[in-house]
């Protein structure tokens, strides 16, 4: 969805574009669950889930408009 609303508007109108947050791939989130599955001592522990760097959603949308080739 993001993706749309950056390869549709020349601007994104987030107020908070400047909030970061933490991402994860697919496949790490995939080797995280399956690890949480085996493992012996994962039981009624609280995981977080991220690849370690966090971003800004102005950020994240730059990205996003530099892999369409586009301006925001």
């Amino acid at each position: 969805m993001l993706t749309k609303l950056v390869a549709k508007f020349s601007f994104l109108p987030f107020g908070l574009a400047n909030n970061r947050r933490d991402f994860i791939a697919v496949q790490n989130l995939a080797d995280l669950l399956v690890t949480c599955a085996t493992h012996p001592d994962a039981g009624g522990h609280t995981f977080l889930a991220s690849d370690g760097e966090t971003v800004s959603i102005k950020q994240f949308t730059n990205a996003i408009a530099d892999g369409l080739g586009k301006k925001v």
